[in-house]
């Protein structure tokens, strides 16, 4: 199955990149994307222990499962006052 991850915000930097289309097997589930990212980009895999994950716009949990042609946002933690 093919998903596309989004780099919100400060991810978008630290990845270098806005998106990317990832190949994962059949029944995958967010926690094997995060294992590849970490993986792949063994750099950035700190940043993916203090982002949010959402699945085609809902928040998303380790446990959660992806489908062919899934949208997965990487959200950053944000501030403001």
């Amino acid at each position: 199955m093919t998903v596309t991850v989004l780099f919100l915000g400060p991810a978008r930097k630290a990845m270098g990149r806005e998106s990317m289309r990832i190949q994962l097997d059949e029944k995958a589930s967010l926690i094997t994307l995060k294992n590849e990212l970490a993986t792949t980009r063994p750099a950035q895999a700190p940043m993916l222990k203090t982002v949010r994950f959402a699945i085609n716009e809902q928040f998303a949990t380790d446990h959660s499962e992806l489908h062919d042609g899934d949208i997965v946002a990487i959200i950053p933690p944000v501030s403001g006052g």
